[in-house]
């Protein structure tokens, strides 16, 4: 029996899996808030609790990166350490990988029922590379590469990168982060509290108008939900910008993936944010911006561009660390 963890900054999740032959079968699942526990074993113990196991093994996908066992999370409170998990679950073997490795490790186990195609491209069928990005509580970025049947999963930090600009309410976007945080990376923009940048942009710029009733609900409800809600819906015009101006500047990201990889087999779109504008995201700029990339477009115009929509996939991935042997 293994069991599976995707830590995030808003939710953790675990998971039990039977695996045999290569097939991991969930046996069950349960989804938490990382802010009712103090740390990773008190949450896990909390879970075994409620579902009795012998567990063999065991793996945790968590946010940042992973050194010797032990994650640096920029956006969970928590030290992630594999030994102390490992004490915790009495077995020695306990794997910590970074979230988003955890997830892209997840892609060759994906059906056709968890993605939507977005570009389906002309897929090169020895592509070897493929990536994921993910905005979330972050951005989270990780790429695949196949070597003959066999898969690595690699992590990447690049949600940090420098912010790159494409058009000038874009540079005018840049300009007043910079302002606000002195150094902006891809996640300062492509996150939630990213969309909220936008957001604060659009209004504080007068670019758009906060109606009043849109202002007293962002402040008794979930500023995120609310305004990809009000996006979806239409009603309001600065939550339409808002999202379309953070669409634009994912499908250029995604694109950039493309080309700083390779990777010619797919890019992934996955995170929290995502999957609930999926059927939006063509209406946007976000596939012109993905496929506008000057003098080696046509790379991109081949590449797939799908979005995972199913957001247990990172603990398939996660299992499939957990069944490898340490």
């Amino acid at each position: 029996m293994i069991l599976a963890g995707d830590i995030g900054g808003t939710n953790v999740r675990f998971a039990l899996f039977d695996h045999h032959h290569g097939v991991f079968v969930r046996k069950v699942i349960e989804k938490y808030q990382s802010n009712d526990f103090a740390d990773l074993p008190e949450a896990v113990l909390h879970f075994l609790k409620s579902h009795s196991a012998s567990i063999t093994s065991a793996a945790f996908g968590v946010p940042g990166p992973i050194i010797d066992g032990v994650a640096h999370s920029t956006n969970l409170p928590w030290r992630v350490d594999s030994k102390m998990m490992a004490r915790a679950l009495t077995t020695e073997r306990v794997k910590v990988v970074n979230d988003l490795v955890a997830m892209t490790a997840a892609i060759p186990y994906l059906r056709d029922s968890d993605v939507r195609i977005l570009h389906a491209g002309e897929p090169d069928k020895d592509a070897s590379t493929f990536a994921v990005v993910a905005p979330g509580t972050g951005l989270g970025q990780g790429y695949l590469h196949k070597n003959g049947p066999q898969f690595s999963a690699l992590p990447s930090e690049g949600g940090h990168a420098d912010f790159a600009p494409n058009t000038l309410e874009q540079v005018e976007l840049l300009s007043y982060l910079m302002k606000k945080f002195g150094h902006v990376s891809f996640e300062r923009v492509l996150s939630g509290p990213g969309l909220l940048n936008i957001y604060a942009f659009l209004k504080e710029t007068g670019k758009a108008t906060e109606p009043s009733a849109l202002q007293d609900e962002l402040e008794s409800d979930s500023p995120g939900k609310t305004i990809t809600r009000h996006a979806l819906s239409g009603e309001y015009e600065i939550c339409v910008r808002a999202v379309d101006l953070f669409a634009q500047v994912l499908g250029a990201q995604a694109g950039n993936m493309v080309l700083t990889l390779m990777a010619t087999g797919g890019i992934y779109l996955g995170g929290g944010i995502v999957p609930q504008l999926h059927e939006h995201l063509t209406s946007t700029g976000m596939l012109s911006a993905y496929l506008n990339k000057g003098r080696l477009s046509y790379l991109v115009e081949k590449t797939p561009l799908k979005v995972i929509c199913d957001d247990t996939v990172a603990l398939t991935g996660a299992a499939s660390f957990a069944a490898q042997k340490l």
